[in-house]
């Protein structure tokens, strides 16, 4: 009977005992000189399995969720019977999380493992998590869905780390009322903003995808990726009010007064950098309009900036 016929699907979350090695292939032979890093299985080590293979003797686990031809197998035993792995319960999904302090990123779901090198969770983060393991002192671990590692939902002195994030995906256009400029931030914490070079004028308009709550106030992304904003200040001042968009698929516009500049956004403070125009009766594709203090600007349907009309 070759390999293929004994394969079994696993689907089970298993965690290591003892410290053992994974191998390239379900045999008892040890990795080869060059793979002894990646090889090691450190005791605390979590991992879902999707493949299983049983021998008169034996049993392996795959760690691949598409093909056991790639993936990474390990024993539950030992060649004397001793338990090298064990199962454990991992709740697979989509998890939202938020940092509600910076934190670092664990190899493994205990307090005890090594920490990434160089990679943090900023205060106010929203992160997703793809499975959460609860350990035996009823901590929960949420394994990062980019793969880096675990964070857990309290520390070891029982603060909390991270809470549910109510992330609302809730697009619109939004125009910054503070003056003379509001700032965006790295994540939905007040102490995480970005430089001052991405400010947001007062009076330009911007697109964001979602909303969610952090530090008391709601806050939206914006819609390049760029950061976060918050609708206001810690002491109650508005920064940006929502501006109502038209849609409008299929229409074109024409210039027809000299050459039209294009903005960035809806406001004539914010003209493109590189001076791009179009011409004089040249007509554009826009997929959308608003209204701002009088005049309607349009945006252009390939993504090159916004088109005031006159």
């Amino acid at each position: 009977m070759c390999i293929r016929d004994r394969l079994e699907h696993a689907a089970s979350g298993h965690k290591a005992v003892q410290p053992t090695v994974s191998r390239r292939w379900p045999t008892i032979d040890m990795p080869l000189p060059q793979e002894a890093a990646r090889s090691q299985v450190v005791t605390g080590s979590v991992a879902w399995f999707s493949w299983r293979l049983r021998t008169p003797q034996l049993e392996f686990l795959c760690t691949d969720t598409i093909s056991p031809l790639t993936g990474r197998w390990v024993l539950t035993t030992s060649l004397s019977g001793a338990p090298l792995m064990q199962p454990v319960t991992l709740n697979r999904g989509c998890y939202k999380q938020r940092a509600l302090v910076r934190t670092a990123v664990f190899e493994h779901p205990t307090h005890n493992s090594p920490r990434q090198d160089k990679v943090v969770v900023r205060e106010g983060a929203i992160f997703d998590a793809s499975c959460m393991y609860q350990d035996h002192d009823g901590t929960s671990w949420y394994f990062l869905a980019d793969g880096m590692g675990w964070i857990p939902r309290t520390n070891q002195a029982n603060a909390q780390v991270c809470e549910d994030a109510l992330l609302t995906h809730k697009p619109g256009m939004y125009r910054v009322t503070s003056s003379p400029s509001t700032a965006v931030y790295h994540t939905t914490s007040m102490r995480c903003p970005r430089g001052p070079e991405t400010e947001l004028r007062h009076g330009a308009i911007f697109e964001a995808t979602h909303q969610a709550c952090g530090d008391g106030v709601l806050w939206v992304k914006l819609a390049d990726g760029s950061g976060w904003v918050p609708e206001a200040t810690q002491d109650g001042e508005l920064l940006w009010e929502p501006v109502p968009l038209t849609t409008t698929p299929g229409v074109e516009v024409t210039v027809e007064h000299g050459n039209g500049p294009i903005y960035t956004t809806s406001s004539f403070t914010c003209r493109r950098s590189d001076n791009v125009a179009l011409k004089q009766g040249s007509t554009a594709a826009v997929d959308c309009s608003l209204q701002v203090d009088g005049i309607t600007w349009y945006r252009l349907g390939d993504g090159m900036g916004w088109l005031p009309g006159y």
